[in-house]
């Protein structure tokens, strides 16, 4: 049996929070647009394969799910406890999400499994390491011509928001973030095309919105 990794980060950065996830998310920040405009970004067709990396309480895969009902979603979080909500609130919608959890180290997918990676405000938890270990992970399992989107924050551009991102600091391993260096990792992984598009600013952060693509034979991905 593989060893669980214990240095993960939970949601909120403690697990006490855990339960409180959606509410806080929706007051601290605008989640519905921010995740809809990743998903109209990613450009997802019927029959294609999408794995919402860092699922969470599945906010994310069950948007995709509802706007794309004929696409298989797969959500995948390393929290037991955030993954015990996501599946009730797949459950009570009625909804066909397989949600999977996994040890913190190697995705649990054969090579080549998936069309699309999506992510949101998931790599802040990740040190450096694990952030350029998972994007290697990530080229593994995505097909020929797919593609990944990283939602997440983003260099500040305002005091407020670098005062705000320093505090984060002192708990979670943002700085890569700030540092504008998740594009320079996506590229290192092996995806082409990799940049920054789209950007979005409030009063206390900046998120940004990364896109890369895994070279290949497009002719092999499912919908086009």
């Amino acid at each position: 049996m593989q060893k669980k990794d214990k240095t993960y980060i939970p949601a909120m950065g403690f697990d006490f929070l855990t339960p409180f996830y959606d509410t806080l998310m929706k007051v601290a920040m605008p989640e519905e647009m921010l995740k809809n405009a990743l998903l109209e970004e990613a450009h997802i067709r019927p029959a294609q394969k999408v794995l919402d990396f860092g699922c969470g309480t599945a906010t994310l895969a069950i948007m995709a799910k509802l706007k794309h009902p004929k696409a298989t979603i797969v959500g995948l979080d390393v929290d037991e406890k955030i993954l015990s909500i996501a599946r009730n609130k797949i459950a009570q919608l009625g909804l066909d999400i397989p949600i999977e959890i996994y040890s913190g180290f190697n995705l649990p997918f054969e090579d080549e499994d998936f069309d699309h990676i999506i992510s949101s405000f998931v790599f802040h938890h990740l040190s450096t390491e694990k952030k350029k270990d998972i994007l290697k992970q990530c080229y593994r399992i995505l097909r020929p011509g797919g593609e990944i989107r990283v939602l997440d924050f983003g260099n500040p551009q305002t005091m407020i928001a670098r005062g705000v991102m320093h505090l984060f600091s002192l708990f979670e391993p943002v700085d890569d973030n700030v540092r504008g260096l998740i594009p320079g990792y996506m590229r290192d992984a092996g995806f082409m095309e990799v940049r920054e598009v789209r950007n979005f600013k409030v009063l206390w952060g900046t998120f940004s919105l990364y896109s890369g693509l895994k070279g290949g034979n497009y002719g092999n991905r499912p919908g086009l």
